[in-house]
Parts: structure tokens; C-alpha cells; sequence
């Protein structure tokens, strides 16, 4: 690449051919092209038709040494070794003069010179710095191009992810419809059955079997039995009901082996039937409902179990005051109730803590009775 400079006068670019030859150069402190160099230094070459070739204070020095001996002849009338004196002393004065003017035109050349290079080490520092910079934007972009194609993976996965999670989401909520529409079947069985079962009460048709003793006479009802429609008995908590059994009775015993099934709609139909024929086997087995796995089934036995007050089974219902469901605990609760007519603070909604100081009043009691018989 060729460095271009230009002159100081008319803003003309000079060639560094100028310059090495000295054509054009430095005078006064400012460069000057070809025309204006010569010009300045060659006025008399150009007003006698000379042309300035690289010497134009030599010829001129020449001339006017020339000029100011004939000059001294005519006027002094000097003799032709005068004229020569002058003539050479004039040469010399002007050729020391060129001599120091090529000496300046030298300096001056090697100035340029060491600018030109000092230029071009500029150039080449800025060139570095231009390649380190591109280098360096080179190497950033390749780094996001990576972080976004990691970016892009993330989102494929994450996509695919959510696709499989909805997925699994319609599916679970697509067995939950289901369950719940089996649950309504089975709610749907229970409504009839509970409606079949108040026909057959206000019929009558659902009648429970007479108590009798070992004579075949009636048997006066303990605590343990309730018959329909009776009303609720108060229940002396000091006492102890006497114990009391059933007479045998085929259907009851078919009932309480329902109460196995593995069909929760045949095991509340059982519950229903033996809430309804009553006694202390009855009893015990509807409690064996209160650790069912479905909560209706552990609510409605506790309900049974208070309407029967099933003395023998206050054990199993204290124990069920620790129950997950809360209207579980609500139900056991009033079930204690009806049975032992104590009354101890007890929230089925409060926190663990204050239902277990209420739990423990209902054991230590249960614990100080005179003695703990079945009915």
C-alpha cells in the first residue's frame, strides 16, 4: 500500500518518486509538490526558458555570477582576471549553497522517511488490533451459536416433557373419571337400597326378631339392645351394663358374614340389616366396619353403634377418635355419647395436640370403670 501526500500550496497529491529525487520537497517547514518547489527555487530558469531537471540553483548561481562580473567590467572596467575572481568566488558561494540546500533536501527526505515508517508501523498495530478484535467477536458469536443451540435443546426437551406430563395428566384424569363414576354407581346403589330399607321399615316387613331368655319367655333389653323406635335410655356412666346373649339367629350370622365382602355397597346393605335386627354380636361385628377402608362405611357403623349403644364396643370407638377423616372422629364422638352419656370436650376438627388431651380423658375414664363387660 503507497502512502499519498500532498502538497501544502495547491492540495495536490506528490508522488514519493518526487521526493526521492528531490523534485518536490520540504521548504520552510511545509512540502511542496514538483510545480511549487521548483517554482520557488528557479524563478530565474523559468524567466530565461530553462527547465528545472534537479539543478536549479546550480544554473542560476551561474547566471547571476555571470551577470555580476560582466556587471563589475563595464562599471569598475576590471580587468579579465577580476572578472574571473568574481566569477569563480560567486560559483563557490552558490555551489556551498546548493551543497547545504541538498543537505537539507536529504534530512528532510529521511524525515519523511521515518514518518512513512513510523505510519506504517501505526498501520500495522492498527491492522493487529483489528485482527484481535475480530477474533474475539468471532470466538463470542460461537459462543452464543452454543448457548443457543443448548437454549434450543432445553426447549425440545422441556416440550416433550410437558407433552408427556399432559399425557399422563388425561390419563390419571381419565381413571379418576372413572373411579368416580363407579363411586356414583355405587352411591347410586346405596340411595335405592336405603330407600328399599325405609319402605320395608314403614311396611313393617323389616321387623327385629323377639328377645327371649332360656325359658322361651321375653327378655327384658339391656343397654346393648335398642329396639326401633324406642327412645334413647339414660345411661348411668357409674354402671356397668350385665352382660347379655343373643339368641341365635340365622339371619343375623348371614349378615355379619356380608359384612366380609369386598363390595362396599354389599357391605353397607349388611350394616344396614344388622343396625336394624341389633344385639351384642351385631354390635361386634358392625364395630369391625369402624377400620373400613372407605369413610362412609367407618361413619355410618359409628352412627349404628351409638343408635344399638353397644356398651361392649366403647373400647373400639375411643380408639377411633384417632381416625384420619374428620367426620369420622365427629361421628365416633356422638357415638360415645349416645353409649356412655359422658360429655368430654372433644373438637373432630381441632388440632392433633388438643384432640389427644381429650383422647386420653376418654381412655382414663374407660380405664376407672368397675368392670369393663361386653353387653
Amino acid at each position: 500500500m503507497m502512502d499519498i501526500f500532498f502538497c501544502g500550496r495547491c492540495n495536490q497529491s506528490i508522488p514519493v518518486a518526487d521526493l526521492e529525487d528531490r523534485t518536490a520537497g520540504f521548504e520552510q517547514g511545509e512540502l511542496l509538490c514538483r510545480e511549487h518547489f521548483s517554482v520557488s527555487d528557479s524563478v530565474s530558469s523559468t524567466n530565461t526558458g530553462g527547465s528545472s531537471t534537479g539543478q536549479p540553483v546550480r544554473r542560476s548561481g551561474v547566471l547571476v555570477g555571470a551577470f555580476v562580473g560582466l556587471l563589475m567590467l563595464i562599471m569598475a572596467g576590471a580587468g579579465f582576471a577580476g572578472a574571473i575572481f568574481l566569477y569563480e568566488a560567486g560559483t563557490l558561494v552558490l555551489e556551498n549553497k546548493t551543497q547545504g540546500t541538498e543537505a537539507l533536501d536529504v534530512a528532510m527526505l529521511r524525515d519523511v522517511k521515518a514518518q512513512l515508517r513510523s505510519l506504517d508501523g501505526q498501520r500495522n498495530a492498527d491492522l493487529q488490533w483489528t485482527r484481535t478484535t475480530f477474533e474475539g467477536i468471532t470466538a463470542r458469536l460461537d459462543s452464543m451459536e452454543g448457548a443457543l443451540r443448548t437454549l434450543d435443546g432445553s426447549m425440545v426437551f422441556a416440550r416433550d416433557t410437558n407433552r408427556k406430563d399432559r399425557e399422563e395428566l388425561l390419563e390419571a384424569m381419565a381413571l379418576d373419571r372413572t373411579e368416580i363414576g363407579g363411586i356414583v354407581g355405587q352411591m347410586d346403589l346405596i340411595v335405592d337400597r336405603l330407600a328399599e330399607i325405609e319402605d320395608r321399615l314403614a311396611s313393617g316387613s323389616l321387623v327385629q326378631p323377639p328377645i327371649v331368655d332360656d325359658s322361651g319367655k321375653p327378655a327384658t333389653r339391656g343397654p346393648g339392645v335398642v329396639a326401633r323406635g324406642n327412645a334413647k335410655k339414660d345411661v348411668d356412666p357409674t354402671s356397668t351394663p350385665p352382660p347379655e346373649e343373643d339368641p341365635p339367629n340365622p339371619l343375623r350370622d348371614q349378615w355379619i358374614r356380608a359384612l366380609k365382602s369386598t363390595d362396599p355397597g354389599a357391605r353397607f346393605t349388611a350394616l344396614v340389616e344388622l343396625t336394624g335386627i341389633g344385639g351384642k354380636k351385631a354390635g361386634e361385628a358392625i364395630s369391625g366396619l369402624l377400620t373400613d377402608e372407605d369413610p362412609f362405611l367407618r361413619s355410618y357403623a359409628a352412627h349404628s353403634l351409638g343408635r344399638l349403644e353397644a356398651w361392649g364396643t366403647v373400647s373400639r370407638l375411643i380408639d377411633a377418635l384417632t381416625d384420619a377423616e374428620v367426620s369420622v372422629r365427629q361421628a365416633v364422638f356422638e357415638a360415645l355419647n349416645q353409649i356412655t352419656g359422658q360429655r368430654f370436650a372433644f373438637k373432630a376438627d381441632a388440632a392433633s395436640s388438643d384432640r389427644k388431651k381429650s383422647i386420653r380423658k376418654w381412655r382414663e375414664w374407660w380405664k376407672d370403670q368397675p368392670q369393663n363387660q361386653e353387653s
